[in-house]
């Protein structure tokens, strides 16, 4: 699908561009801000061209529903992964125990997001399996 292949374009050009490997080729300053939008439309399209090739190849419910609910899974831990090291900074203002909130947030909070995000998917995940076999 060309989504897939848009969206792979997107991304590997936001790391490109945030990684400093584009040399002055492109000709106008991109925020960190711009970089993320980037990546976050590549996540899109590939979600979107995923939910259509598994809609067209199987045109079965239960793989659409379990990919999308895994696509959305991944979108939000995508964004807690991007959001949490651009909001360190703001973040370490604030002392917790001593130490800095950013700190505290990208050390200990990042991973009781993803903990919890993985028993919400679970618990979402056995809902989709339970509607199926009815």
């Amino acid at each position: 699908m060309i989504e897939i292949g848009l969206g792979l374009v997107a991304i590997f050009s936001a790391v490109a561009i945030a990684a400093g490997l584009t040399d002055g080729l492109v000709p106008f300053p991109l925020g960190s801000g711009m970089i993320v939008s980037a990546a976050l439309l590549g996540v899109a399209l590939i979600g979107r061209g995923l939910y259509r090739w598994v809609r067209l190849r199987r045109g079965r419910s239960h793989e659409l529903r379990s990919t999308g609910l895994a696509m959305s899974m991944a979108g939000v831990t995508l964004v807690v992964a991007l959001a949490l090291p651009a909001l360190s900074e703001p973040l370490n203002l604030i002392k917790v125990a001593g130490f800095p909130l950013g700190l505290y947030a990208m050390g200990q909070g990042a991973l009781i997001v993803f903990a919890v995000l993985l028993f919400v998917f679970a618990g979402w995940q056995s809902r989709v399996d339970d509607a199926d076999e009815q």
